[in-house]
């Protein structure tokens, strides 16, 4: 069983680009925490609100963001981008059809819809589903 955490860059082998693991709990984690650094604060429910709202309105709890390409001219921070964007790729954990992974304490079944994992890039913004055990 593979472990997954909020954010971790994920992908098919196929794949030349990453796509980021998302979880409720996550996100909420790092609202919470943004919020009580911020010379503003505000509201921010807790994870275990969002959780149950996110049960309720009949969201997924685990997903995956794939947030596409960015066309940059030979300007500063170009260099930083691709880095970047190489770092994330070769720290991606590789997943295929079929394998199991941990979410928040939640085990999942990984696929891919529309064949996405025989391609060169994702192919949906959430081109990995992680569909309940």
């Amino acid at each position: 069983m593979i472990t997954l955490t909020y954010n971790q860059p994920i992908r098919s082998a196929s794949w030349l680009s990453a796509v980021t693991t998302f979880s409720v709990e996550g996100y909420s984690r790092v609202q919470i925490a943004e919020n009580a650094a911020s010379k503003f604060p505000h509201y921010v429910e807790s994870t275990e609100e969002a959780v149950a709202r996110s049960i309720q309105r009949r969201h997924e709890l685990a997903s995956s963001i794939y947030t596409g390409a960015v066309i940059l001219a030979n300007g500063e921070g170009k260099d930083i981008y691709y880095a970047n964007k190489a770092a994330q790729f070769e720290a991606a954990e590789v997943l295929a059809t079929g394998d199991h992974v941990l979410i928040e304490g939640r085990e999942y079944v990984v696929s891919f819809p529309q064949n996405g994992e025989f391609h060169n890039y994702p192919r949906l913004a959430d081109p990995i589903k992680f569909n309940p055990v």
